[in-house]
């Protein structure tokens, strides 16, 4: 029998779980709980009932199953398992090469790079680290159940052997124990793993800190030797480094690490570059189905033919633009990765690049390939001073060269053409004379602000093309704001767009110069410059968020006023001059809103600033009452509507167009062309006469006499035909001769029209009487 198979030791252990549950007070000695059960053993367990037995066996049984299959296919921890040696392996390559770049000079470039790589491991080592906490946490829950389990089990075991129970029972329920002691040991197993797991990545992330301490020491040593000596001259360079066998070991050295490093990193992140591969087709599908459209656009808009060019390699702008994202796909490559990647793009970059360029501009294209794929190599040789130096001082002599050649251009002959040959011969002697990291920091700044400046070039080119196709295409055609205005907003996009490169290439350049951080601290610094008047003390920084938060204010009610009246207002039939009103007044609230914001970013307390504007409110009251007086009424003009924009309004002697209701004055648009500028005051307390206050159309009166040889009758008809057979003479009502009165010698008919064109009525009464005039001639009526 399996009952009988039991060993003396497991039987001991379950008797002594047993006692000790059952005879807590006797004084029996009894192994403190560990810490993972310590949160348990402070709830009381109880036994099974024995006539339940049988089902809780089953369900424990059950319960075991599942854990064990759960600790079989933990992906936490086996994944871990996998990824950690290949990891490990990276990250020794790392810490190594690390160590070989920051002995010599290295540039800012170098440790940006080896700063942001060694931040990304140690990000990438507090993910996993939280993934094994929470999963001890796990393990630590399941391990209280297991003894909280096992405790009931033994009750169970101890409260059977008090009475007569069926040797069946006794079995299952030392099977279920032995099951959960199982279960136990393969939990406790499996979290001794994961503590092992978190203490060598502690390690790591001690020595990533290590590392990175050492990184930030090289950076603090360089700047504050950048006006030292730190090496010998190129040609007193230390023997080891010249000698032919000990520079190939070093060299070899170097690249088998970079090698070595490439290779876990491949290893552990071959999802990147199917994922890279994946964005490349992804881009030259899109690519290839954009360009018939970007060549029709570009045939139609003359502005963007050149930039449209770019378009028409669709592999080669793939290529480019999926390795200038690489940096979100390859989070933490190796450098010798993205030299290599830089290697890739330099053909299609360059056959990109030379059809938006002018052809003059060639030969210094042309330069800058030269110079960057000199850059990528001493990227990977980085770890050898000698011949890091070497290729420098090859890159800066060509760069000379060049640009002397260059110099009998007329049009290179500029103050920054001689300063950038300045900064280079500068950085070439002092290559040569030891002075390794003012050479490295004036080269690699020149060199990067004039490759970031091509790419931004580019990179603008692309965008612009984008925006103009955008503007072109649903659901932007939908606004008609945009489709009256696609030059007008592709202007301003573009002009947004060139300043935001500018802006970027500044900040890169002075980046590259370890000058961003002090240049906005010193920005900050003035800035933040108290300025005094009495007991009011504001800063340079107030000022400038007063200044541009007006300036927004501004650009934004013009923003709003500009999409109401091309796309709100025309959907909507409303009564002539109300868009008008309801654009002034909220430009006028959002002045006012923008004024209150900048007011408080100038830091005025708006308390003391709204009792400042009460006792300004009086003080206008009393010498300003006939501003306030055309303002006022200038509201009441918006909101009352007794005239409106485009009403013909006569004012004492002045007739004309209501042209503008500004905020203090109305203008007037009158025939003959000038403008009268009549106080809001005046239009509300004179006499007004607006003839299209109710309506556009406006009576002309015409009179004509004739002799009393002609029949009335006929000439009435002749008059009102005349009328009608202008096109701009409304038919409703229609035009009404009459005989007016009889003169000495002649009868005089007025004929009376409308037209909904009030702004030509000279023009139409002009036409009116040539016509008029002619038919009275071919129907021989004598005019007197």
């Amino acid at each position: 029998m399996k009952l009988m198979e039991i060993s003396l030791r497991d039987v001991a252990f379950v008797v002594a779980m047993a006692v000790g549950a059952l005879c807590p007070a006797k004084g029996l000695a009894a192994e403190p709980p560990s810490a993972s059960t310590a949160s348990f053993m402070s709830v009381q367990a109880a036994s099974f009932p024995l006539d339940e037995v049988s089902v809780e066996a089953v369900a424990t049984s059950d319960e075991m199953h599942d854990l064990s299959a759960e600790l079989a296919s933990d992906p936490t921890v086996s994944t871990l398992q996998k990824e950690w040696p290949v990891f490990l392996r990276e990250l020794n390559s790392r810490l190594k090469e690390t160590a070989k770049l920051v002995r010599p000079s290295p540039s800012l470039d170098t440790l940006r790079h080896l700063e942001r790589s060694l931040v990304r491991m140690t990000k990438t080592l507090d993910g996993w680290n939280r993934q094994l906490t929470r999963r001890a946490q796990q393990l630590d829950k399941k391990l209280n159940h297991l003894d909280q389990l096992g405790q009931s089990w033994s009750l169970t075991l101890a409260s059977a052997q008090s009475q007569d129970t069926p040797p069946s029972v006794l079995q299952n329920i030392q099977t279920s124990i032995f099951s959960v002691r199982d279960a136990r040991a393969a939990v406790e197993a499996r979290r001794v793993v994961i503590i092992g797991l978190q203490n060598q990545m502690a390690e790591a992330d001690r020595r990533v800190d290590a590392a990175l301490d050492v990184v930030e020491q090289a950076r603090s040593q360089l700047l504050a030797r950048l006006l030292n000596r730190d090496s010998p001259s190129l040609w007193n360079a230390p023997a080891e480094e010249r000698s032919g066998p000990g520079w190939v070991a070093e060299a070899r050295s170097s690249l088998e690490t970079q090698l070595r490093g490439l290779a876990a990193y491949a290893q552990r992140e071959q999802g990147r570059f199917l994922l890279h591969a994946l964005w490349v087709l992804l881009l030259l599908v899109a690519l290839h189905r954009m360009r018939p459209g970007v060549e029709a656009l570009g045939a139609a808009e003359p502005d963007l033919v050149t930039s449209t060019r770019i378009f028409a390699s669709p592999t080669s702008m793939a290529l480019v633009l999926s390795i200038l994202t690489a940096h979100w796909i390859y989070p933490q490559s190796p450098r010798l990765w993205w030299a290599v990647l830089g290697a890739i793009a330099l053909i299609p970059a360059t056959r990109m690049l030379r059809r938006i360029i002018n052809p003059d501009l060639f030969p210094f294209l042309n330069a800058l390939v030269i110079l960057y794929l000199a850059d990528q190599l001493r990227l990977v040789a980085a770890a050898l001073p000698l011949l890091s130096r070497s290729l420098l001082a090859a890159e800066l002599f060509g760069g000379m060269i060049f640009l002397l050649y260059q110099s009998r251009h007329p049009r290179v002959r500029r103050a920054g053409f001689w300063m950038l040959l300045g900064i280079f011969s500068l950085a070439f002697v002092a290559n040569l004379l030891g002075y390794v990291s003012l050479a490295l920091l004036l080269g690699d700044a020149v060199l990067g602000s004039a490759y970031a400046a091509v790419l931004l070039y580019a990179l603008v080119r692309i965008v612009e093309v984008l925006v103009m196709a955008a503007l072109h295409c649903r659901p932007l055609t939908l606004l008609s704001a945009v489709r009256k205005n696609q030059l007008l907003i592709w202007q301003r996009a573009s002009r947004v767009l060139r300043w935001a490169a500018w802006a970027l290439w500044a900040l890169g350049t002075l980046e590259r110069l370890a000058l961003r951080a002090p240049a906005i601290e010193w920005a900050g610094k003035i800035l933040a410059t108290p300025l005094s008047v009495g007991s009011i003390s504001i800063t340079l920084g107030n000022l400038l968020a007063f200044g541009l938060t007006v300036w927004a204010a501004f650009l934004f009610s013009r923003f709003v006023r500009f999409l109401l009246e091309e796309d709100v207002y025309p959907r909507f039939h409303l009564a002539t001059g109300l868009p008008y009103a309801i654009s002034t007044m909220l430009h006028y609230l959002i002045l006012l809103a923008g004024f209150l914001t900048a007011a408080a970013a100038l830091g005025l307390d708006m308390t003391k600033f709204t009792i400042l504007a009460g006792a300004f409110g009086v003080g206008l009251g009393f010498g300003m009452q006939t501003i306030v007086n055309n303002f006022i009424s200038g509201v009441i003009l918006l909101f009352e509507r007794p005239i409106k924009v485009g009403d013909e309004i006569q004012v004492d002697d002045a007739e004309g167009e209501v042209e503008t209701i500004g905020i203090r004055a109305t203008t007037i648009r009158t025939a003959s062309g000038s403008r009268v500028i009549v106080p809001n005051g005046i239009l509300l307390s004179n006499r007004v006469t607006n003839w299209t206050g109710s309506a556009r159309e406006r009576t002309i009166e015409l009179q004509v006499a004739v002799g009393y040889s002609a029949n009335p009758g006929e000439v009435i008809a002749l008059l009102e035909r005349e009328a009608s057979a202008h096109p701009m003479i409304s038919k409703n009502p229609p035009p009404q001769a009459l005989l007016a009165k009889f003169g000495s010698g002649a009868l005089t008919f007025e004929l009376h029209a409308w037209t909904d064109h009030p702004d030509k009525r000279a023009k139409i009464r002009s036409e009116l009487t040539v016509s008029i005039n002619a038919a009275l001639a071919k129907a021989k009526i004598p005019v007197q």
